[in-house]
């Protein structure tokens, strides 16, 4: 849906006027960039200096107008100017299909498309072992939907795999970029405010999130959006851990790794938490009884994949009704197919079984977002995870609106 013209806006805090060679222009004090404007539409600007709504005020303002205004953030959401003060999401160097600032997403009617940001942030991963570099590791292998590889968006191309042909421009996702992180002022409560934000900014306007991690952690601010736009929905999560350790030590203070699907299992409108891959040692209560299960939670181990459990087997608990939101770390893979992950776990799963069951989930159910996380920088002059991480981004993009 798009935005209400009533939702009040604000002239955006972190832009000043300064003078400069042409005059008065505006300056972004956080990365120096100027806007030149005219004096008529600095006046515009000006008279944001206290919340009001775009269609407040006579004469009305041009859609052209409102466009340039949002367009380069010289207006944000009077709701959310404190949590864009050091900027929300600024454009990649590695943009993938058509980009936009999140401001326009307000004017648009995105009709299901999806709309993909990165999180280049990490805080518990080892620092030898970052995800930081992820999103652009992940962007770099998406050649095929990246605006700069030379190709026509008009073409018309051919899937081997799954037979069938599909029109590129169909499947270009909208790239807002990455979330902005000032490590001097940022606090973790303040980068989960702008994931959650940037994912709600994308729903409200009809559209899919698609996150590029970064660590795990994003899931739970991403989801808390979906949760606010959808009232019942599950959570088809590919991993090599559970990620609900709450009570262990490490993971009772705050959000982390450890914990982030403890917090997404005790949502409300999470129907189902399916998880696949699973092959990690875990602390049990007794020797017959299985710590991962729940009324809500089903884990699906990495063995029971690899030795052939059928996919309607394996995805029989969710309804098919129910939309689907779908978590990726990369560690679900065996490391022999994707060392570059933070915490690797022999015997799991090949690209082949996660591509299939993605297309099994993109067939059967309503994808409503997804993201993909922890994989790191490499030396190389490739990345297996990356690589693999951006297949199972085309198969979500390949499968349509």
């Amino acid at each position: 849906m798009t935005q209400s013209p009533s939702r009040p806006y604000l002239r955006n805090p972190r832009l000043e006027l300064v003078r400069g060679p042409r005059g008065v222009v505006v300056e972004d004090v956080e990365t120096g960039r100027r806007i030149e404007a005219s004096p008529q539409l600095l006046a515009v600007w000006e008279s944001f200096a206290v919340p009001r709504p775009l269609d407040a005020g006579a004469p009305s303002l041009a859609p052209d107008v409102v466009g340039f205004l949002l367009r380069n953030e010289l207006l944000v959401p009077a709701s959310e100017a404190g949590t864009v003060m050091s900027g929300l999401l600024k454009k990649s160097r590695r943009s993938v299909g058509t980009t936009a600032a999140w401001t326009e997403l307000s004017t648009r009617e995105l009709a299901g498309q999806w709309c993909l940001f990165g999180v280049p942030v990490a805080y518990d991963c080892p620092r030898t072992h970052s995800p930081v570099g992820g999103p652009d590791a992940i962007r770099a292998s998406l050649r095929l939907f990246s605006s700069s590889s030379g190709g026509d968006a008009g073409r018309s191309l051919w899937d081997w795999n799954r037979n069938r042909g599909f029109h590129l421009s169909d499947a270009l996702p909208l790239d807002l970029g990455d979330i902005c992180h000032n490590p001097r002022t940022d606090t973790a409560d303040v980068v989960e405010r702008k994931v959650r934000l940037a994912a709600r900014e994308v729903l409200a306007a009809g559209g899919r999130p698609l996150v590029l991690g970064g660590e795990h952690w994003l899931s739970l601010p991403v989801l808390q959006a979906v949760a606010q736009h959808h009232q019942s929905f599950s959570v088809i999560h590919f991993d090599a851990h559970t990620d609900r350790y709450a009570t262990r030590k490490a993971n009772q203070s705050g959000l982390t790794n450890g914990n982030v699907m403890s917090h997404v299992e005790a949502l409300g409108p999470v129907q189902r938490l399916l998880q696949i891959g699973i092959r990690e040692f875990d602390y049990a209560a007794g020797s017959d009884e299985a710590p991962s299960s729940t009324d809500k939670t089903r884990v699906v181990s990495a063995a029971q994949v690899i030795e052939g459990s059928g996919i309607e087997e394996i995805f029989g608990d969710i309804p098919r009704e129910s939309p689907v939101y779908v978590s990726i770390d990369a560690d679900v893979l065996d490391p022999v197919v994707a060392p570059e992950v933070a915490w690797p776990v022999m015997g799991g799963l090949t690209f082949r079984e996660i591509d299939a069951a993605l297309r099994f989930v993109t067939q059967e159910f309503e994808v409503i977002g997804a993201d993909l996380v922890e994989v790191t920088s490499s030396e190389q002059s490739r990345n297996l995870a990356a690589m693999a991480l951006a297949g199972c981004a085309g198969s979500l993009l390949l499968a349509g609106r």
